[in-house]
């Protein structure tokens, strides 16, 4: 394997999550960075999207999302998904639900799989099979995987996933999404259970 390619200038901070959508000719990157306001807090942090183009690697446009307190490097879901049916970016915000961006002005346009006492750990854009697969965790312990309509939002299939009880916010376990196949089988980690 041979690795080509030349460096793209980003701001500072952390890369969280990337995604190309080359129907369009750009490339996404999320980032947590450290903000600036609110020093004397403590470490704090905002996450920040940008857009690039493809063939230039020059910046079309950014956007900061959310602040996020505490050690950003670690335990925060920093997907990047596009999906090509919807038109759309998908982030995860504020960890309880899905944002839905422009992908030209990176507004935003929607939300999805909104649950008050969940922090999503992972998410997949499955266009193949017009649904948005979100892995997340709830404040007693216990590790959902829902499936949402790709056309309305609405929640298709929800699962509690087994576990040995190490939660996330105790343990700090890794549980991520890894992978939808073409023929919609769902590859994921728990680490928390050493089971894939």
């Amino acid at each position: 394997m041979e690795i080509i390619g030349s460096r793209v200038q980003l701001p500072d901070g952390y890369v969280s999550g990337a995604a190309f959508y080359e129907d369009k000719g750009m490339f996404f990157v999320q980032q947590f960075a450290r903000s600036t306001e609110n020093a004397g807090l403590g470490n704090r942090f905002h996450r920040l999207l940008s857009s690039w183009n493809i063939e230039s690697h020059s910046l079309i446009t950014k956007r900061v999302t959310d602040e996020i307190p505490g050690d950003a490097s670690i335990d925060h879901c920093g997907r990047v998904q596009i999906s090509t049916t919807t038109h759309r970016v998908y982030i995860c915000s504020t960890e309880s639900y899905l944002e839905m961006m422009d992908p030209d002005s990176l507004e935003t346009v929607g939300t999805m799989a909104q649950v008050d006492d969940q922090i999503i750990t992972d998410f997949a854009v499955d266009d193949l099979n017009g649904r948005v697969l979100v892995l997340s965790t709830r404040k007693d312990g216990t590790i959902h995987l829902a499936s949402y309509s790709l056309r309305n939002g609405e929640k298709l299939q929800e699962a509690v996933l087994p576990t040995r009880g190490t939660s996330r916010g105790g343990g700090g376990a890794r549980i991520d999404l890894i992978t939808v196949s073409r023929t919609g089988q769902i590859g994921m980690f728990l680490n928390d259970t050493g089971q894939q």
